[in-house]
């Protein structure tokens, strides 16, 4: 019953929040990361640049992304138990955050380099990322408009690598799970930072809330998100996601989808 009433809560609050992100941009022109006449139709376009044509291929991938996330969402609940954490003891108020961090930014470490590389890589950009930059001045309802394949790859290294820390480890094993070569040497410890039931939640709905935030087209404190995250290191708003989308497949940088400290690490981020 929790899980079915957590995907019907994401899928409530992606809607509800992108209707009110784009209600700040039509309310509050100010606050545009880009002036109203980029969003001028001056041929048979829609606001965000993309044609006919593009629509009705995003409109066929949509379909296939709501098929393909809801399969993986039940593989992950009976292939994987625990996997979706029940009612249990709530832990520490600091090792919650602490969790919560180091989830945030193993999810944030993946998703860099998994769309850098769809950036970078002849063949995954023309087929696949491709159709995500068709929206050259992106608004939230661009958020999950992809060729299925990315919403479906984001959604297994969001999923995965935001659930589990990979340590190789050549001696101490820590009492977690591990494995070791046939020749005894090196050991990989695997150690699994799950986030109780009420963290998973917030993580989950807080990344949705980052994630339409990012294309809303405004960049100001009614991001909630972002304003809630301003104060990690090389912090990220709205507006930088906003240059990566103008500039097309030219714009190789800002890969981050949280935090942005990856961009600085790995010398893509734009000031």
């Amino acid at each position: 019953k929790e899980f079915s009433r957590f995907l019907l809560a994401k899928a409530v609050v992606t809607r509800l929040y992108n209707t009110y992100l784009e209600a700040v941009f039509f309310a509050f022109p100010k606050y545009r990361t880009q002036p109203s006449r980029e969003h001028a139709l001056h041929q048979k376009k829609d606001l965000c640049g993309r044609d006919m044509e593009q629509l009705s291929s995003i409109h066929r991938h949509d379909k296939i992304t709501m098929l393909s996330q809801f399969g993986l969402n039940l593989a992950l609940y009976f292939g994987v138990p625990g996997f979706f954490p029940g009612a249990a003891a709530p832990q520490a108020m600091h090792e919650r955050l602490l969790r919560l961090l180091g989830n945030h930014y193993v999810l944030s470490f993946g998703m860099y380099w998994m769309h850098r590389a769809l950036h970078v890589v002849p063949m995954l950009w023309e087929k696949i990322h491709s159709f995500h930059h068709w929206a050259r001045h992106p608004l939230s309802r661009n958020t999950y408009q992809d060729h299925w394949l990315d919403n479906f790859a984001n959604a297994i290294v969001g999923h995965g690598f935001a659930q589990v820390l990979c340590l190789v480890d050549s001696g101490y094993a820590g009492g977690r799970v591990m494995s070791k070569s046939a020749t005894g040497g090196l050991r990989v410890c695997v150690v699994l930072v799950p986030l109780d039931n009420s963290t998973f939640w917030f993580s989950h709905i807080f990344r949705i809330f980052e994630s339409l935030e990012k294309h809303s087209g405004v960049s100001c404190g009614f991001n909630v998100a972002h304003t809630m995250q301003r104060w990690l290191p090389v912090a990220q708003m709205p507006h930088h996601h906003d240059w990566h989308h103008e500039g097309h497949k030219g714009c190789n940088y800002t890969f981050s989808s949280l935090g942005g400290v990856w961009d600085c690490v790995f010398g893509t981020r734009k000031a």
